[in-house]
């Protein structure tokens, strides 16, 4: 007689765009559509990679996935390969198996890791693999107007064909990268010549909460100088309650009419050469997908 027949046994393989339909009916409870999923099949940003990430699969049927996104950047000078983790999920029959999908990605060489959107059980497995937090607090800007708002001399330019005129270098290179994606590009300027290039997404925590989140800025001086505008007309473009950006990248200016709180969970990541005032969330899966971003 032979013995029971053994259970069958899950394995790990890479995701590809034919996994859409699976993947979003695992998801079913993501707050995005499935034409927003398929954009995580999407190759961005230089990257020759032809896989997505990696599938939990058992009998054929995906139980579990973890996103990456691939990109590649110029960072002091040097092109960095970017691996971003985002969208790590095991249904709840085979989610103490959930480490299967991250061992491959830590075996992967050449490439500085970042993840913007860690829950808390993620943040304590990543920094057990080195992982490090990125972004730690925010600064919440509210929409005050004072007489500067007004009569400041700032002008704010939304047309992207004025805004790709008026930039070079490196923030030229971010606009042509990240004007095809739902964002909102504003160019700050006054009579002096001094401007500042912003890159802004309306965001959501709860239905009733909209907020601005602040994506890049040209520099802390030229935001700073020009936020008497930015936080009363960007708000109202925007039709959110206030800014939000990271804290860190004002380097220590002072901000009028602000506050700063920690983010929930920071984001996180992992580089041998990079650090963290080198990164920032630019290049990233949350600009692209939209779901909501603290």
């Amino acid at each position: 007689m032979s013995g029971p027949a053994e259970a069958p046994s899950t394995i790990v393989r890479k995701a590809v765009p034919g996994d859409l339909d699976q993947i979003f009916t695992l998801l079913a409870g993501s707050e995005l559509s499935r034409e927003a999923r398929a954009r995580m099949f999407e190759k961005r940003w230089g990257a020759d990679e032809d896989y997505f990430g990696y599938v939990l699969e058992l009998n054929h049927t995906i139980v579990g996935m973890l996103g990456l996104m691939f990109s590649r950047r110029e960072l002091n000078g040097v092109t960095h390969k970017f691996c971003e983790l985002h969208t790590w999920y095991v249904d709840d029959a085979h989610r103490d198996e959930s480490l299967k999908l991250f061992l491959p990605v830590m075996g992967l060489k050449g490439y500085d890791f970042i993840n913007v959107a860690p829950s808390d059980v993620v943040l304590a497995i990543s920094k057990k693999f080195g992982f490090q937090e990125l972004e730690t607090h925010l600064r919440l800007v509210f929409p005050v107007p004072t007489p500067r708002t007004f009569v400041g001399g700032t002008e704010l330019v939304f047309d992207h064909q004025v805004i790709e005129r008026s930039l070079s270098g490196r923030d030229l290179r971010i606009f042509q990268d990240h004007r095809d994606l739902p964002l909102t590009h504003v160019l700050a300027r006054d009579g002096s010549g001094h401007h500042c290039y912003v890159i802004a997404k309306a965001c959501s925590r709860e239905r009733w909460e909209r907020y601005g989140r602040i994506f890049h800025f040209s520099s802390a001086e030229a935001f700073v100088r020009h936020l008497p505008a930015l936080r009363v007309r960007l708000c109202l473009e925007l039709g959110v309650l206030f800014l939000v950006t990271n804290d860190a990248k004002l380097e220590g200016a002072q901000v009028p009419f602000s506050k700063v709180i920690p983010r929930e969970v920071p984001s996180l990541f992992k580089s041998k050469t990079l650090r963290r005032e080198d990164l920032d969330h630019l290049y990233t899966e949350p600009l692209v997908l939209g779901y909501r971003f603290q």
